[in-house]
């Protein structure tokens, strides 16, 4: 007997054996049960999904003998449309036969009645692949065919399509498998088959058939071969050419330790056995992204920038992959850039502008006044520390206080929103670099260009609006925010 791949014995024949397709067999189903039924029809998807085999079940149920829907399978008409030998069914493949002779050949024949079915059908599939001058010829008869004539056209890319033929047809948009469809459809053929094999097995081979079913039955033949009549995970890994999950913690564990002899290490062994680098991207892809929605179900939002970072980086490694000298140095100097490239803190502006847009929406109600500082008497500039970025940014814009204990920083409102715990960490510790035992107290204060526009202005004196950001880091600076009101023009 000859053996027949999996992807045409396990063809879909009738409606109800279609995956995912609930709301297009709906459609077909009661246009064919009130015989509302279109001249042309478009089925339109990415590869393997079942274009094709949706169009020749809707063939066979429009001729079938026996039933009005759902095709019988078993008539005369149904068994010749499977085997493609149907006088009244003609199945034209674009892409081979794409000049306008074969149109011409078509149009010459249509104006004949069926001979033994109710329609005349023509299935023309990748009907992108015509000519131009194919789809020109075939204009007229697609905009007014006789009542006995159906068209199908089944494409991965509708868009070729001219508007002036799509414009005239029902397009059906299939959609992709899920994993877990595929998942399904796979463990249930090797139940059948009666072939062992492992769950994350299935799962890989689910995986990298990305939503397409005959992509995945495919690859489900070749590890059915090289597994020998078992479907072990072991095969599978090295058919996709993937890391195993040992080496996947690794490569995870040498990136955040910025452990760089490893991760070299790691890519000479994959070099060394010629594993699939973009398999490679994909699974680390896939990690990160477990990872980030471990990270969102568990509410630990610290790390998630830091992995969001880590999958643009891989996003856009996968890329530019085509056009790197080879995939193992692209690998390297990926597994690079995610080793030392960290999440950059906030910039000023950015922080500027976020408070700005803050403050507009805050609410009125006046700061809690805390413990008094000490007043700050003759301000002056800070000593110089060594400090850099925003804290550098902050203490240029401060004035200070200082005794032999103690020195009060006062920090005008408009820098506030700069202080949090790591900036006023780094300029603690700058200070206590020069004298140790130094208490080091922030002050908000208002900014001299407010306070003296308002010493020469005649207003009347209102709460102002504080932001949460503010009273926060007042709250957490024990200190409070002086002349806490704002005045308006008489």
């Amino acid at each position: 007997m000859t053996y027949q791949v999996l992807a045409n014995k396990y063809r879909p024949t009738m409606f109800k054996h279609l995956i995912g397709q609930k709301s297009i067999v709906d459609t077909i189903t009661y246009a064919l049960t009130q015989q509302q039924l279109h001249h042309a029809y478009i089925f339109s998807g990415t590869r393997g999904i079942g274009k094709t085999s949706t169009a020749r079940i809707f063939a066979m149920a429009l001729n079938c003998q026996q039933h009005d829907t759902e095709p019988c399978g078993k008539c005369p008409s149904c068994q010749q449309i499977q085997m493609g030998n149907d006088i009244d069914v003609t199945e034209i493949d674009a892409a081979s036969n794409s000049k306008v002779d074969e149109i011409r050949d078509i149009i010459a024949q249509i104006h004949y009645p069926p001979t033994q079915g109710r329609y005349k059908i023509y299935l023309i599939d990748e009907v992108h692949m015509l000519s131009t001058h194919s789809f020109n010829a075939l204009l007229k008869t697609i905009e007014s065919p006789p009542d006995f004539v159906k068209f199908l056209f089944a494409t991965t890319d509708p868009q070729k399509i001219p508007k002036t033929i799509h414009s005239r047809c029902i397009e059906f948009k299939l959609q992709a498998f899920s994993q877990t469809a595929i998942q399904d459809r796979l463990s249930q053929i090797l139940t059948i088959e009666a072939i062992e094999y492992d769950g994350p097995a299935i799962e890989k081979i689910a995986t990298a058939g990305h939503g397409s079913m005959r992509d995945a039955l495919t690859l489900l033949d070749q590890a059915i071969a090289l597994g020998q009549g078992r479907v072990s995970s072991e095969c599978v890994q090295s058919l996709l050419g993937l890391v195993s999950e040992t080496m996947l913690d690794e490569i995870t564990t040498a990136i955040e330790s910025q452990d760089y002899p490893t991760l070299m290490s790691i890519c000479k062994q994959i070099e060394s056995e010629h594993l699939a680098v973009e398999s490679i991207i994909y699974q680390l892809m896939r990690h990160i992204y477990d990872k980030i929605r471990a990270c969102l179900l568990n509410n630990e939002l610290t790390v998630l920038e830091q992995l969001q970072l880590y999958y643009q980086i891989c996003e856009q490694a996968q890329a530019s992959l085509v056009h790197q000298p080879s995939p193992y140095i692209a690998l390297e100097v990926l597994l690079v850039r995610l080793s030392y490239f960290k999440v950059e803190p906030e910039s000023l502006e950015d922080m500027i502008r976020r408070q700005s847009q803050a403050s507009s929406h805050n609410s009125s109600k006046p700061v809690d006044n805390q413990s008094k500082l000490p007043e700050v008497n003759n301000p002056q500039k800070p000593a110089p520390v060594q400090l850099t970025g925003i804290a550098k940014q902050v203490l240029q814009n401060a004035h200070c206080h200082q005794t032999n204990d103690q020195v009060v920083l006062s920090i005008p409102s408009s820098m506030s929103a700069l202080l949090n715990d790591r900036i006023t960490k780094q300029i603690k510790d700058a200070y206590h670099q020069k004298k140790p035992d130094l208490v080091v107290v922030f002050k908000i204060t208002e900014d001299k260009e407010r306070a003296s526009s308002q010493a020469t202005t005649h207003q009347s004196k209102q709460p102002i609006k504080v932001s949460p950001d503010i009273k926060r880091a007042v709250d957490h600076l024990a200190g409070q925010i002086e002349q806490v009101t704002s005045q308006t023009s008489d």
